[in-house]
This record gives C-alpha cells, sequence and structure tokens, in this order.
C-alpha cells in the first residue's frame, strides 16, 4: 500500500484503480466522489456493509 495524504491541487479529478504490478495492466478505474456529491444518488451496499476500504476494493475487483 502507498499512502498519499492528499493531491498536491484542489483542481483535477482523483482516481482510485487496480492494476497489475508486474505486467501494468489497469484492470479498473473508477473516480473519487468528493463531499459536493448528489444526496440523489444512492449508496453502493458494498460500502455501507464492509466499510469505506473494504467496499472500494471490492468494487474494484467485482471485475476480476
Amino acid at each position: 500500500w502507498v499512502f498519499c495524504p492528499q493531491k498536491p491541487n484542489p483542481y483535477g479529478n482523483e482516481y482510485h484503480n487496480i492494476c497489475c504490478g508486474k505486467s501494468g495492466i489497469i484492470y479498473a478505474v473508477e473516480m473519487v466522489e468528493g463531499k459536493d456529491r448528489p444526496k440523489e444518488r444512492s449508496v453502493d451496499p458494498t460500502t455501507t456493509d464492509h466499510g469505506k476500504t473494504g467496499g472500494l476494493l471490492l468494487c474494484l475487483t467485482r471485475s476480476l
């Protein structure tokens, strides 16, 4: 795991991704949703059941 405290600038998009370290193939990319996410949008059930990190890992590995 690599921890990056925050993006260096407040502009642009931030992404979560999962890839193979040996071949460099990216399997999944997901754009990070900020605090200004619309309340009307439904919540992913994997996030509520497994916490933020566990839900993110399940979401990114769903296609594998």
